[in-house]
């Protein structure tokens, strides 16, 4: 089964006929071939390309108009813009895709229908377990259970200045009560108000492995996103 921006296939109504194959997301860079020189030169960016994400699927027999079925199916993939998209075969994770369309739904004997569905898909595969926040009101340790660094959602709380210390990055804000610090898009808020003028340094990230926690000053606690991923 495809959930696909909070809507079960089943509700489309299509059925998915077997698992999806998988994609490895092409990594982003530059190769030059040098004159003179054994082998290209890469320049690789820390980044991957979007991937598509293919399912086959069919109306099945039995629907009272298939037509009607048809038009439920379109209505349902052809949702704006980048939404969720989940399914059975990998339900710990979840993927950001678009529908971008151009799909032929098959008219099966005016009984059924077939067609191969595409997803585009940011290369991120995301681990639900990711999106539990860890609330924490003294020193902890985070585990990455990936390969892969990941950049966590921090809400801090606390009253006047403080230093956090996430690993091997260190934070100093000078005004800790309910700041929100987006380590994925480097910004810092509060309540919608833009905060990054009261942090100095680097914003954190998790990398593979144990990362320990810790904070001064005025920072009573922390609830941390951790936003898991892997390929």
């Amino acid at each position: 089964m495809i959930t696909w921006h909070g809507v079960p296939s089943t509700e489309a109504p299509v059925v998915v006929e077997h698992p999806p194959g998988r994609v490895v997301p092409k990594r982003r860079m530059e190769i030059i071939d040098v004159p003179g020189r054994n082998g290209p030169v890469i320049i690789s960016e820390d980044a991957f390309e979007s991937v598509p994400q293919v399912y086959e699927v069919h109306i099945p027999p039995g629907v009272p108009d298939l037509a009607l079925a048809i038009r439920g199916v379109i209505d349902w993939l052809c949702y704006p813009g980048y939404n969720r998209l989940e399914d059975s075969y990998e339900p710990e994770v979840y993927r950001i895709a678009f529908f971008e369309g151009d799909t032929e739904i098959e008219n099966i004997l005016n009984k059924a229908g077939k067609a191969e569905i595409e997803f585009t898909c940011k290369p991120e595969r995301w681990l639900k377990i990711g999106e539990v926040p860890v609330v924490m009101t003294a020193t902890t340790t985070l585990t990455n259970p990936t390969a892969r660094t990941a950049k966590p959602l921090i809400t801090v709380k606390g009253s006047g200045a403080g230093v956090l210390k996430v690993g091997a990055y260190t934070l100093n804000l000078t005004d800790c009560n309910g700041i929100v610090l987006d380590c994925d898009y480097e910004d810092a808020y509060r309540n919608g108000v833009n905060m990054n003028n009261t942090v100095t340094g680097d914003f954190p990230k998790l990398p593979a492995g144990s990362t320990n926690i810790t904070w001064s000053g005025g920072i009573t606690g922390l609830t941390v996103v951790p936003r898991w991923w892997t390929l």
